[in-house]
């Protein structure tokens, strides 16, 4: 990635790419995908100069309607075309300001890292309101975010977990070689001292 800094829309014109990629689509069946939200279909031309916009020689405008349906069409979330640029995640994202915003501010919008109060009451709100008939699908919905997020904070401390691991592993073997070797030393000294040892349960 030859910029440092990359604005917005050139950030959702990125993720456009990669989201059509996955999907394994040619722009023309992206397009189709996306005419049903939009109203209108792409042609190659238009489509081909949106995901284009990330090397910034002309910048498309993404609205909210726009990026809503590459959400719905592509099935992700909408929050996936402000993730940061996989071959350069080091990459600056302004907005227009004088403040760009780096990977840990793009990671904590698209899923924001420890307890957001915020947004658990909007969430149980929305959940409260949603009509009977849908009630279940939102509860699977919100259950599987939050079940995400967690492995999502698990998978950031994985490293750490595995070292946690592999050290408590270690003072297991080390706990166990101890009290093999106290059970051997204990009868000796017993020995020494002349005191009677315990008889073994059977022995005559």
């Amino acid at each position: 990635m030859p910029n440092e800094i990359v604005s917005a829309n050139q950030l959702v014109a990125y993720n456009l790419r990669r989201a059509r990629q996955m999907r394994g689509l040619t722009q023309e069946q992206a397009a189709g995908l996306l005419e049903p939200y939009l109203g209108k279909r792409w042609s190659k031309a238009t489509f081909s100069a949106a995901e284009t916009s990330i090397e910034g020689k002309r910048v498309r405008e993404f609205s909210g309607n726009d990026i809503l349906a590459f959400a719905s069409a592509f099935d992700v979330t909408v929050s996936w075309f402000f993730l940061p640029i996989d071959e350069a995640p080091a990459v600056m994202v302004t907005c227009g300001g004088p403040r760009p915003l780096n990977i840990g501010n793009l990671l904590d919008a698209f899923m924001p890292y420890g307890p957001k109060p915020e947004l658990t009451e909007r969430l149980e709100t929305i959940t409260e309101n949603v009509p009977a008939g849908l009630r279940g699908e939102m509860d699977d919905r919100v259950n599987r975010f939050v079940s995400q997020r967690a492995a999502a904070v698990i998978a950031a401390h994985v490293d750490s977990i595995d070292q946690d691991v592999n050290d408590l592993r270690r003072v297991a073997d080390l706990l166990e070689l101890a009290q093999a070797a106290a059970r051997q030393q204990i009868p000796r000294e017993l020995e020494v001292a002349g005191t009677p040892q315990p008889k073994e349960e059977g022995s005559g």
